[in-house]
């Protein structure tokens, strides 16, 4: 039986380099919605389930390619997409500008709160 073993965020910097991307969409419904993903493709699915261990997300299934079975890790939220791109940035190198650019974007993001409706309050001027 093997050790149990976290890896560091260097190795996760680097399995990022070179499987992951950071994704935009847009939600059109009921109002244009922008979101940001971090993902991740493997058919190495012990390494994604270190990454949904520590900081997250979802591991689906994708159709299996020649031979392989390929696994796709999948993290959303501000909160955690701040806190993987944070850990993983100092570390980085073929995919830092794309990472500096989410982390501005989730910073600019998070700024806003979400406003709630005022109440309606009736006055009688009798």
């Amino acid at each position: 039986m093997q050790p149990h073993y976290t890896p560091s965020a260097e190795y996760f910097a680097g399995y990022f380099d070179g499987e992951g991307c950071v994704t935009m969409c847009v939600k059109r419904v009921p109002k244009p919605t922008y979101c940001l993903t971090v993902q991740m493709s493997s058919a190495y699915q012990p390494a994604l389930k270190m990454l949904q261990d520590r900081f997250g997300g979802s591991i689906t299934k994708r159709r299996p390619t020649k031979n392989k079975q390929i696994y796709h890790w999948d993290l959303g939220g501000v909160k955690d997409c701040l806190v993987f791109l944070h850990t993983i940035q100092p570390f980085a190198i073929e995919k830092r500008i794309q990472i500096n650019i989410a982390i501005e974007w989730l910073r600019y993001r998070s700024a806003f709160t979400i406003r709630q409706p005022q109440p309606i309050i009736d006055i009688d001027f009798a």
